[in-house]
């Protein structure tokens, strides 16, 4: 995600789990050219390359950057987007397209208790961080955010439903689930 969720610490859930998930995919025999690390930044904006180096760390960064396999999400970049219509609730649904086409698409984040969206975690990184600002504003809006059934750290919120329905939907049109 982007620097906002934090996590630049030696043992960061990012700097820890990275490393193994690419030595695992190499492994299984996915050619290292092939991986692509996307920051997952929203409507937040892009992080600089000494930002993707705190979170990443010296050896990630070193080994994915120069070829340009670390990118920022572009919410507004139309020709790295692919619309999929729209969710069961009505919502748009607008992905990332080297999410949409990738084999796999594996998101690293945290689990934290969250007061809008009831957990950091689950389909919020892709349905926040990976999406066009038409998808993001489907459950980033005061009605939506502030509404009457909104609990502190609840998954049952409208937030937390409206993100669930998008991740669905994502999952569905792709014909494969997010790890």
């Amino acid at each position: 995600p982007d620097r906002v969720k934090g996590g630049v610490q030696p043992t960061s859930h990012r700097k820890t789990a990275i490393p193994i998930l690419i030595e695992e995919c190499l492994k299984a025999g996915v050619r290292k050219k092939d991986i692509t690390l996307i920051c997952a930044t929203g409507l937040h904006r892009k992080n600089t390359d000494e930002e993707i180096r705190q979170l990443l760390g010296e050896q990630v960064y070193g080994e994915f950057m120069p070829s340009h396999q670390i990118v920022n999400h572009d919410s507004e970049d139309r020709d790295n987007l692919v619309d999929l219509g729209t969710d069961e609730l009505g919502d748009r649904v607008i992905l990332n397209r080297q999410v949409f086409e990738s084999d796999l698409a594996i998101t690293i984040g945290h689990v934290l208790g969250n007061p809008y969206g009831g957990y950091s975690g689950g389909y919020k990184m892709v349905t926040t961080g990976l999406t066009h600002w038409k998808c993001i504003a489907s459950h980033h809006v005061p009605a939506v955010m502030h509404g009457p059934d909104f609990t502190p750290v609840s998954s049952h919120s409208g937030m937390r439903q409206r993100m669930n329905a998008i991740g669905r939907h994502m999952e569905q049109r792709m014909g494969r689930k997010f790890f």
